[in-house]
Protein backbone atom coordinates (compact mmCIF):
# COMPACT_ATOMS: atom_id res chain seq x y z
CA UNK A 1 0.00 0.00 0.00
CA UNK A 2 1.27 3.45 -0.84
CA UNK A 3 0.69 6.34 1.57
CA UNK A 4 0.69 9.89 0.16
CA UNK A 5 0.18 13.38 1.53
CA UNK A 6 -3.36 14.64 1.89
CA UNK A 7 -3.31 17.14 -0.97
CA UNK A 8 -4.89 17.27 -4.40
CA UNK A 9 -1.47 17.36 -6.06
CA UNK A 10 -0.08 14.36 -4.16
CA UNK A 11 -3.20 12.27 -4.69
CA UNK A 12 -3.40 13.03 -8.42
CA UNK A 13 0.33 12.30 -8.79
CA UNK A 14 -0.18 8.93 -7.05
CA UNK A 15 -3.04 8.08 -9.41
CA UNK A 16 -0.97 9.02 -12.45
CA UNK A 17 1.93 6.87 -11.18
CA UNK A 18 -0.59 4.04 -10.81
CA UNK A 19 -1.72 4.55 -14.41
CA UNK A 20 1.93 4.48 -15.54
CA UNK A 21 2.32 1.07 -13.90
CA UNK A 22 -0.70 -0.17 -15.85
CA UNK A 23 0.76 1.24 -19.07
CA UNK A 24 4.02 -0.64 -18.31
CA UNK A 25 2.00 -3.86 -17.82
CA UNK A 26 2.96 -3.91 -14.13
CA UNK A 27 -0.53 -4.71 -12.86
CA UNK A 28 0.66 -6.61 -9.79
CA UNK A 29 2.74 -3.64 -8.65
CA UNK A 30 -0.16 -1.26 -9.34
CA UNK A 31 -2.45 -3.52 -7.31
CA UNK A 32 0.01 -3.54 -4.41
CA UNK A 33 -0.05 0.27 -4.25
CA UNK A 34 -3.76 0.20 -3.43
CA UNK A 35 -5.12 0.09 0.10
CA UNK A 36 -6.04 -3.55 0.77
CA UNK A 37 -8.91 -2.51 3.07
CA UNK A 38 -11.92 -2.54 0.81
CA UNK A 39 -10.61 -3.51 -2.60
CA UNK A 40 -13.99 -4.80 -3.67
CA UNK A 41 -12.54 -8.05 -5.00
CA UNK A 42 -10.14 -6.33 -7.43
CA UNK A 43 -7.19 -8.42 -8.59
CA UNK A 44 -4.40 -7.46 -10.97
CA UNK A 45 -6.06 -9.60 -13.65
CA UNK A 46 -9.47 -8.02 -13.12
CA UNK A 47 -7.95 -4.53 -13.40
CA UNK A 48 -6.19 -5.56 -16.65
CA UNK A 49 -9.31 -7.16 -18.12
CA UNK A 50 -11.59 -4.27 -17.16
CA UNK A 51 -9.24 -1.73 -18.75
CA UNK A 52 -8.88 -3.91 -21.87
CA UNK A 53 -12.67 -4.27 -22.04
CA UNK A 54 -13.28 -0.52 -21.73
CA UNK A 55 -15.05 -1.10 -18.44
CA UNK A 56 -16.21 -4.64 -19.20
CA UNK A 57 -14.32 -7.20 -17.10
CA UNK A 58 -14.35 -9.80 -19.89
CA UNK A 59 -11.16 -8.30 -21.39
CA UNK A 60 -12.60 -6.96 -24.62
CA UNK A 61 -15.45 -4.84 -25.92
CA UNK A 62 -18.61 -6.24 -27.51
CA UNK A 63 -16.94 -6.00 -30.92
CA UNK A 64 -13.91 -8.00 -29.72
CA UNK A 65 -11.46 -5.10 -29.32
CA UNK A 66 -8.99 -5.26 -26.42
CA UNK A 67 -7.63 -1.90 -25.32
CA UNK A 68 -4.26 -1.15 -23.77
CA UNK A 69 -3.54 1.48 -21.11
CA UNK A 70 -1.22 4.20 -22.43
CA UNK A 71 1.29 6.36 -20.61
CA UNK A 72 -0.16 9.61 -19.29
CA UNK A 73 2.80 11.50 -20.76
CA UNK A 74 2.22 10.10 -24.26
CA UNK A 75 -1.58 10.23 -24.45
CA UNK A 76 -3.09 12.49 -27.09
CA UNK A 77 -5.92 14.76 -26.07
CA UNK A 78 -9.42 13.61 -26.95
CA UNK A 79 -12.54 15.55 -27.91
CA UNK A 80 -13.48 16.07 -24.28
CA UNK A 81 -11.25 17.44 -21.50
CA UNK A 82 -9.46 14.91 -19.32
CA UNK A 83 -11.43 14.35 -16.13
CA UNK A 84 -9.14 14.59 -13.05
CA UNK A 85 -10.88 15.47 -9.82
CA UNK A 86 -10.32 15.09 -6.09
CA UNK A 87 -13.26 15.77 -3.79
CA UNK A 88 -12.71 15.92 -0.04
CA UNK A 89 -15.61 15.15 2.27
CA UNK A 90 -16.31 17.47 5.20
CA UNK A 91 -16.59 14.39 7.41
CA UNK A 92 -15.88 10.73 6.64
CA UNK A 93 -18.48 8.88 4.60
CA UNK A 94 -18.41 5.10 5.20
CA UNK A 95 -14.91 5.62 6.57
CA UNK A 96 -13.58 7.48 3.52
CA UNK A 97 -12.54 11.13 3.51
CA UNK A 98 -12.64 11.73 -0.23
CA UNK A 99 -13.07 10.42 -3.74
CA UNK A 100 -10.92 10.70 -6.87
CA UNK A 101 -12.07 10.46 -10.49
CA UNK A 102 -9.36 10.15 -13.15
CA UNK A 103 -9.73 9.27 -16.81
CA UNK A 104 -7.53 6.48 -18.18
CA UNK A 105 -5.63 6.84 -21.47
CA UNK A 106 -6.14 3.89 -23.81
CA UNK A 107 -4.52 3.09 -27.14
CA UNK A 108 -2.59 6.35 -27.29
CA UNK A 109 -5.31 8.82 -26.36
CA UNK A 110 -7.39 9.87 -23.39
CA UNK A 111 -10.62 7.92 -23.03
CA UNK A 112 -13.75 8.28 -20.94
CA UNK A 113 -12.89 5.13 -19.02
CA UNK A 114 -12.57 6.50 -15.50
CA UNK A 115 -10.90 5.09 -12.42
CA UNK A 116 -12.72 6.00 -9.23
CA UNK A 117 -10.77 5.76 -5.98
CA UNK A 118 -11.98 6.20 -2.43
CA UNK A 119 -9.54 8.05 -0.16
CA UNK A 120 -8.89 6.67 3.30
CA UNK A 121 -7.01 8.44 6.05
CA UNK A 122 -4.11 6.35 7.35
CA UNK A 123 -1.10 6.97 9.57
CA UNK A 124 1.15 9.42 7.73
CA UNK A 125 -1.35 10.55 5.10
CA UNK A 126 -3.95 8.93 2.86
CA UNK A 127 -4.30 5.77 0.83
CA UNK A 128 -6.32 4.92 -2.27
CA UNK A 129 -8.93 2.19 -2.57
CA UNK A 130 -9.93 1.33 -6.14
CA UNK A 131 -13.72 1.49 -6.24
CA UNK A 132 -14.61 1.35 -9.94
CA UNK A 133 -13.24 1.34 -13.48
CA UNK A 134 -16.04 2.34 -15.81
CA UNK A 135 -17.16 4.74 -18.50
CA UNK A 136 -18.68 7.92 -17.08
Amino acid sequence: MRVVQRSNEAVLAAVEEWIELLADDRYQEAFERLDPNGQYEWTPELIRNTAAGYGDPCGHTNDGVSHRVTSVANARESKTPVYRDVEWHGKPIRGFIGVVHHDIPLDGEWSDLTAIFLVREVKGGVSLVLDQLHVL
